[in-house]
């Protein structure tokens, strides 16, 4: 029974690999189609409709941690990230920072996002900000997470629209 459980787990994080590397290759192959016919890579401070005053609730993970969290977009061209980690002692570690959305392609819902100011930085461990990278559907907002010290990739990300 231990291993159908430890089975069923497996195939969910299978399930989860598969559709994040389709997710990724079409916005990383949309990228690439956008970037030829559009020079622009700054969002003025009128965001497109699309994302303009939306809350996003999901799943992060960086460096190996799972965290849950929740991303609203203003009209200014920013958006509050509010995270939330319970430890492996059942402590719970909370968080939030201003981003900047430093780049969103309409047509193809590339979205690149970088942290501005902290609005509630823990504390008790080295935080940091991380970029977000990825691609906006009428209802998700999925990708990476890369870290603003190395720009390396340390996790994804998976959010659903809530309004």
């Amino acid at each position: 029974m231990e291993n159908i459980n430890k089975l069923e787990s497996l195939k969910k994080y299978i399930i989860i690999g598969i559709i994040f590397l389709v997710v990724a290759a079409s916005v990383f192959i949309a990228f690439g189609k956008e970037k030829e016919s559009d020079n622009s890579s700054e969002v003025n401070n009128n965001i497109v409709h699309e994302i303009k005053n939306t809350s996003w609730s999901g799943e992060y993970s960086s460096n190996g941690d799972k965290l849950t969290g929740t991303l609203e977009f203003s009209g200014e061209g920013t958006a509050l990230f509010s995270f939330e980690l319970t430890n492996k002692d059942k402590t719970t570690v909370t968080g939030s920072y201003t981003m900047k959305v430093k780049e969103f392609h309409e047509k193809s819902g590339y979205i690149y996002l970088t942290g501005l100011k902290w609005e509630e930085q823990p504390a008790d461990l080295d935080w940091n900000f991380n970029k977000l990278q990825g691609a906006v559907s009428q209802n998700y907002l999925v990708g990476t997470v890369i870290s603003n010290r190395d720009n390396r990739f340390v996790g994804a990300f998976e959010f659903e629209k809530v309004k």
